[in-house]
């Protein structure tokens, strides 16, 4: 995954009026952390976080942190982005520093590529079961999406984790077993349904 430039400044406003006021001039509040350096305060202008995440696969990116005009860098990536629960907007950015020799745990999207043969035989369809995973690796060998290339998946099959190719230097965390996609008779899906449903509804209590 190459690193993608953003530029931020320090941040001095810590209390909620200043936050407050950064927020109103169309500002970021942001920190980045580390185990190899101290928490630092950051600001970040909100249409270049919201170009960074409108134009990416995942808001796990990998960034190059120009401080105060390249006064200073830290490698990061986007840990976490805290929206307005009404609005959406953006309201905080945690960034985890990393370095480029030392492996991180990340989550990313899993993606299918192709059309499955067993899709274009009538009444079958692609289940996409699994839409992410979490992967341990260098942040250098960390892509933006994982993709699955479905093409020659026949009705009824199922692709399990453990059949997944990750990237060279890459590997996932979690059960082997897991289903990530599989084809399926519409039938079938819709009769799935139709009993979750029917789970889902209480019987009537009878006077």
């Amino acid at each position: 995954m190459k690193p993608i430039e953003l530029k931020v400044k320090s941040r001095l406003q810590t209390r909620r009026a200043g936050v407050r006021k950064l927020r109103a001039d169309d500002r970021v509040p942001a920190v980045v952390y580390g185990k190899h350096n101290p928490p630092m305060n950051l600001e970040v202008q909100y249409t270049d976080l919201l170009h960074l995440v409108h134009h990416s696969a995942t808001e796990h990116l990998l960034v190059s942190l120009i401080i105060d005009e390249g006064s200073s860098s830290r490698l990061a990536f986007v840990q976490d982005i805290q929206h307005d629960a009404l609005t959406g907007t953006i309201q905080h950015v945690d960034f985890h520093e990393v370095h480029t020799d030392e492996e991180v745990t990340v989550i990313l999207p899993i993606e299918p590529t192709g059309e499955p043969v067993g899709v274009k035989v009538s009444g079958n369809v692609l289940e996409h079961v699994l839409f992410e995973v979490k992967l341990k690796g260098l942040p250098k060998d960390l892509p933006e999406v994982i993709t699955v290339d479905v093409t020659e998946l026949q009705a009824g099959a199922v692709i399990h984790l453990s059949d997944v190719k990750f990237p060279d230097g890459l590997s996932f965390i979690g059960d082997p077993t897991t289903p990530v996609f599989s084809i399926s008779s519409v039938k079938a899906v819709v009769e799935e349904s139709d009993e979750e449903t029917a789970e889902e509804v209480e019987p009537a209590v009878e006077a």
